[in-house]
């Protein structure tokens, strides 16, 4: 398996996330954080508008985990960021 980690950064931009094999667009503001398995959904940028535009991809293969010995890490959740944000759930 193979997971892209999408995370959007800067300031003041309105930009999309195109989704192409689903024909979705999504509002891709700063601070968002998505994972999606690249090498099945193809997906794209195809403007940025206003603000400044820092974008950071990560993505790992289950072989390189298996060879340093690492478990693959799980994908979060929205109740595992509200605990660890202190939300009181």
């Amino acid at each position: 398996m193979f997971y892209d980690h999408l995370l959007s950064l800067g300031m003041d931009h309105q930009t999309w996330l195109f989704l192409e094999d689903l024909e979705a667009e999504l509002a891709y503001r700063e601070g968002t954080s998505i994972f999606l398995t690249g090498k099945v959904l193809t997906h794209s940028v195809p403007a940025w508008s206003g603000g400044e535009r820092v974008a950071v991809a990560h993505y790992s293969k289950d072989e390189v985990l298996h060879r340093l010995g690492s478990a693959r890490p799980l994908l979060p959740t929205q109740l595992a960021w509200w605990k660890s944000h202190g939300s009181g759930l």
